[in-house]
């Protein structure tokens, strides 16, 4: 099973951001961003991340692995991983901190000014009313995402 997560970048009090599909867990995404920002900048990650493309199957370099999904849907973008396509997705789709599921987003990298904010999804223990595709209605358990760690971007980035 994935582990649905986010990059984003800030917006005034929360985040907007684009969605990755799979090996969302810290121990994939913190070193693999940090590594991304440390050779190529955070306004380049950030670009390329988030402005340019509408969301990743996956984030990271991986040796022999396939496009399963076909160059109609998704493509390689050289060290940062599979992006899908602007035919996959659009590009005015955001994931906002206002404006998401957090059951399915289990955690959100903010790519900030000076350090990567890592969050995660919790159960709030509250439920509220929702409605599945075909209408039905059922009480879920409501989640959220709660601040778990800042760290902070080396003094030595380069900047592109």
């Amino acid at each position: 099973m994935s582990t649905r997560s986010c990059v984003a970048i800030p917006q005034g009090d929360g985040w907007k951001g684009r969605y990755v599909h799979s090996d969302g867990y810290p121990e994939h995404m913190v070193p693999t961003l940090l590594d991304l920002i440390s050779r190529k900048g955070v306004d380049r990650v950030r670009d390329v991340l988030i402005n340019w493309n509408p969301g990743w199957s996956f984030v990271g370099t991986y040796e022999g692995i396939t496009n399963y999904l076909g160059e109609d849907r998704a493509h390689f973008v050289s060290d940062y991983g599979l992006a899908y396509s602007k035919h996959e997705a659009n590009m005015t789709d955001w994931i906002t901190s206002e404006d998401n599921d957090a059951l399915f987003i289990e955690f959100v990298y903010i790519l900030g000014p000076k350090s990567l904010i890592v969050m995660e999804s919790y159960n709030t223990g509250e439920t509220e009313n929702a409605t599945t595709h075909d209408g039905r209605e059922y009480v879920r358990s409501k989640y959220a995402h709660r601040f778990l760690n800042a760290i902070p971007y080396s003094d030595t980035l380069v900047s592109i």
